[in-house]
């Protein structure tokens, strides 16, 4: 290393420490290699001292260049010390381990392990490019895992490259520099703006970019992409505005499997909504890519298979397990033990379905199952026939209303309604493109049908008129809010969230009979053209009105299912409030 006119000169002694040489500098401090004199091991010491703002004097004490940079030293120095108090909070193999703070020289230290090695940026230019996959996430698997153990204690740290992970001596990979760190909750680049061009995601450029587990899922994406080509992604900024990366999937990287290529790549994605939303999340693509990988057509000789040899696995939390037969899935999806969504594959396949669909394809291919046709399902036929359903590809009534009433979780009832935000809108790709099979709204319906009865029930035993409204709230709103309820689980995108739908029924509701009422006052005279038929023009051209005033600047909701939502919340407040006005008149 180079000297460096402030530094500290080799064989200056700072308590029990002797500084030997200096290891790095940057913009926030200088570390050293130092001795322990009391243990007898060596360390690293970073030195808090920015250059722009401090120097040193008489070659030992910090001070500020002048007094009007007394308050950027303040800041600087509490930034260190949450580096610090961020270190001190994480333990994981792959993250820097701190010892201890000193205070000394006007300044502060943070005394930490020396790893002996090199950066994985030096590694990189040394060897161009890793191998294969198996490499590659040798080195950058710990680091995954530890910046899963970073981001569950909220934090993120937002300067992930190359030069920032250390290759130890032994191999290991470890994570340092968290001089950029902070916590995640409600955090804007306008509070921090610090960018590594080639591993910053975009939201790092912009002003009042929402950060997030995604910001440093794109970074070490990043990291990942420079190690498997030899050259560091575009520019985020740049590829906003023209994106002619391509992405890895579509190149051809000896060692690197097609689903590991698509896992990277997802990360890569320059918008922030359509990555991975957590590191368990986004590892979860990684373990599919090894599991196909592992038992793909070619990686070995296939052999005959039986009916019922175990030969499915299922993906959950970022874990591949099996295998197992079909038959032991169901059961203990049935049983409550794996969700209906959890991900299930067949050993040979590449392919990785949800449990439901999968399921559904193995009813419709077995001739038994087909044999098995009730007047219900010939019924159902009979509707998508004379309604036209037929022609729309794919579509079945029987499949639509499948899992009405199969057994679900409470977590998959919850799942319903946790929508509409960055963390819980997939990205595009993700998306099911089979049919919806909504259920949960039976589930309402019986409910609410339920607690309709008991408040008839009370009131006829009690002769309360305290029991009316709750009677009449039910009464009104059960039956819309259940229909409402099917069209968000049919919204596969799940892009709107539950207050957005709450917010539509309310005020499109209340709007939409506005509107209707206006209509009436100065449309009465199509009632004598039209007679009873009149009342229902008027009112749909009302909800048509109310839909379109509280959408006109929704325009990142362009999709057809979004619009029958939007729809169904504006009806099903207009339908309640109608519903409950009639009740009272009665």
């Amino acid at each position: 290393m180079e000297p460096h006119g402030l530094a500290l000169a080799p064989g200056y002694r700072l308590q029990h420490f002797l500084i030997e040489k200096i290891l790095g500098k940057g913009g926030f401090g200088i570390t050293y290699l130092a001795l322990d004199t009391r243990l007898g091991q060596r360390v690293a010491i970073k030195e808090l001292l920015p250059d722009s703002i401090a120097t040193r004097l008489d070659g030992t004490t910090v001070i500020t260049q002048s007094p009007t940079m007394h308050e950027n030293w303040e800041w600087a120095r509490t930034r260190f010390l949450e580096e610090a108090e961020i270190l001190a909070s994480l333990s994981h193999p792959a993250i820097v381990k701190i010892h201890q703070l000193l205070e000394a020289n006007g300044t502060v230290y943070m005394v930490m392990d020396f790893i002996e090695g090199e950066s994985y940026e030096a590694r990189l230019r040394r060897i161009g490019r890793e191998p294969d996959q198996e490499t590659l996430m040798s080195v950058l698997g710990p680091v995954l895992d530890g910046l899963q153990e970073v981001h569950s204690k909220n934090l993120l740290h937002r300067d992930i490259k190359p030069e920032n992970i250390l290759i130890g001596s032994n191999g290991a990979p470890i994570l340092i520099d968290f001089g950029s760190a902070r916590e995640a909750n409600g955090m804007t680049t306008a509070m921090t703006s610090i960018v590594t061009h080639g591993y910053s995601p975009i939201e790092q450029y912009q002003m009042t970019g929402r950060m997030g587990p995604w910001t440093d899922i794109y970074a070490l994406g990043a990291v990942m992409a420079r190690a498997m080509t030899g050259h560091k992604p575009p520019v985020a900024a740049d590829r906003l505005a023209n994106d002619s990366w391509g992405g890895l999937k579509s190149r051809e990287l000896p060692g690197f499997s097609q689903e590991f290529c698509d896992a990277v790549d997802r990360a890569l994605r320059v918008h922030p909504e359509q990555r991975p939303e957590s590191v368990t999340y986004w590892k979860s693509y990684f373990r599919l890519a090894t599991s196909a990988r592992a038992f793909s057509p070619g990686a070995g000789e296939s052999r005959p298979k039986t009916q019922a040899e175990p030969d499915y696995f299922y993906s959950l939390d970022g874990g591949t397990e099996g295998p197992f037969t079909f038959e032991q899935i169901s059961k203990m999806v049935e049983d409550g033990r794996l969700p209906a969504t959890v991900l299930v594959a067949r050993a040979g396949s590449e392919t990785w379905s949800g449990f439901r669909d999968m399921a559904a394809q193995r009813a419709a291919a077995n001739p038994a199952s087909k044999a098995n046709s009730n007047i219900i399902e010939n019924l159902a036929g009979k509707i998508s026939q004379a309604s036209g359903l037929e022609k729309l590809e794919g579509f079945s009534l029987k499949q639509l209303f499948s899992q009405v009433f199969r057994h679900h979780t409470a977590e998959e009832i919850e799942e319903h309604f946790s929508s509409g935000t960055i963390m819980t809108t997939p990205p595009l790709q993700s998306v099911n493109p089979n049919w919806p099979t909504p259920w949960a709204f039976v589930r309402l319906l019986g409910l609410s049908l339920i607690a309709a009865a008991i408040f008839y029930w009370a009131f006829e035993r009690f002769a309360n008129p305290l029991l009316i409204p709750g009677w009449l709230f039910v009464g009104s709103f059960g039956i819309p809010f259940s229909v409402l309820v099917f069209f968000i689980e049919s919204n596969v995108l799940r892009n709107v969230s539950f207050y957005r739908v709450l917010s539509l029924m309310f005020l499109g509701g209340l709007m939409s009979l506005i509107f209707s009422l206006f209509l009436f006052e100065y449309a009465g005279f199509l009632s004598s053209w039209l007679g009873a038929m009149a009342a229902g023009i008027v009112e749909e051209t009302g909800k048509l009105l109310a839909v379109v005033f509280f959408t006109r600047h929704w325009s990142r909701f362009g999709w057809t299912l979004n619009g029958l939502l939007f729809g169904a919340a504006v009806g099903t407040g207009f339908s309640a409030f109608e519903s409950a006005g009639y009740i009272f008149r009665e």
